[in-house]
């Protein structure tokens, strides 16, 4: 997934904010307090729907009716997709491709991007997690208990998943080798037996 651009009305401390991402790495500069947070916040919102520090109704300027966020994206299959997601009055969520409808609501949007991007396991929190360092929050994870590390970091690698590939690979591994065994003590048998 290759974000294209950003448009956000309304949402937190931006009225109206619009950015088209280069290729490559990107960087959002800015003073403490102009909403470089929250940009990348109204990202994690709309492709993931995860990331938002407080209630949804905080993602709207103060005194607005609503907020938008639109994000678009170029996806593991090579196409373009747009993402909406609308706070507060008219709220809603929606995946396009060109003019194309692909999905409405969160659930489904969010799926349906999981889907065309490739992406595995619970995406809101690999958004947060990996994606994203989020501000004050980067060490978090190295501050719990040895267990709690653990169990957050195979999470997120996926551990699991590798330690199923390394039992099943064992385990074939060790059948092989009991095979090969009993073909061997066989041959010992027969030879001893002339």
């Amino acid at each position: 997934m290759r974000i294209i651009s950003i448009d956000l009305e309304n949402f937190r401390s931006h009225s109206r904010y619009s950015e088209t991402f280069e290729k490559g790495i990107n960087l959002i500069l800015g003073r403490n307090g102009s909403g470089k947070s929250s940009i990348i916040e109204a990202i994690g919102l709309a492709l993931f729907g995860g990331g938002l520090r407080d209630k949804q109704e905080d993602a709207i300027k103060w005194n607005e009716r609503r907020s938008r966020v639109a994000v678009a994206f170029l996806a593991d299959d090579g196409l373009e997709y747009r993402v909406e997601k609308v706070f507060g009055t008219g709220s809603s969520h929606e995946l396009q491709q060109g003019e194309l409808l692909i999905a409405r609501g969160k659930e489904n949007v969010i799926e349906k991007i999981r889907i065309i991007c490739g992406l595995q396991g619970d995406i809101s929190k690999t958004f947060e997690n990996v994606i994203v360092a989020f501000q004050n929050r980067i060490a978090d994870q190295f501050l719990g208990s040895p267990a709690a590390r653990r169990d957050y970091f195979n999470r997120v690698f996926q551990v699991d998943l590798y330690r199923k590939i390394s039992t099943d690979f064992m385990r074939s591994y060790l059948t092989d080798l009991r095979n090969e065994n009993e073909i061997l003590e066989r041959e010992i048998g027969f030879m001893e037996q002339q």
